[in-house]
């Protein structure tokens, strides 16, 4: 690929929390992602997200802590990596603060409570999931 001197490819490994913190950005090429984890964790460390319009991507990165490429497109997608790393520090402070805050609202602490009073209401309701 002749990216070897600037980019990282890894194995397996269970410490990812440093490797998320010493990223300049996260990419997300998969085209039949339902909800990518690896793209929420990459959101809550604060690290940029570019992911493909496919999936459940759009739905992660339309909070603002990323940006969508069209599926196998690698001219989009490089230019998306340009355009990321040229950002003015203040528009990428707001693009990580807004995808840390998008991915805290993912967490089980507060997705379980929700999910919790909607099936509670249905119950109540008598009306079928």
């Amino acid at each position: 690929l002749g990216v070897a001197d600037r980019a990282h490819f890894f194995n397996a490994r269970a410490d990812v929390l440093p490797v998320y913190d010493a990223l300049d950005a996260f990419v997300m090429t998969s085209d039949s992602e339902t909800i990518g984890t690896v793209t929420l964790e990459a959101l809550a460390r604060e690290v940029p997200v570019i992911g493909t319009d496919a999936g459940g991507t759009p739905e992660l990165l339309d909070a603002g802590g990323g940006q969508l490429v069209p599926p196998r497109n690698a001219e989009a997608l490089a230019e998306a990596v340009i355009v990321l790393m040229q950002e003015a520090p203040e528009a990428l402070a707001v693009r990580k603060r807004k995808g840390r805050d998008y991915a805290a609202k993912c967490r089980p602490s507060q997705l379980i409570p929700a999910w919790e009073e909607l099936l509670a209401s249905l119950v109540e309701s008598g009306r079928k999931a």
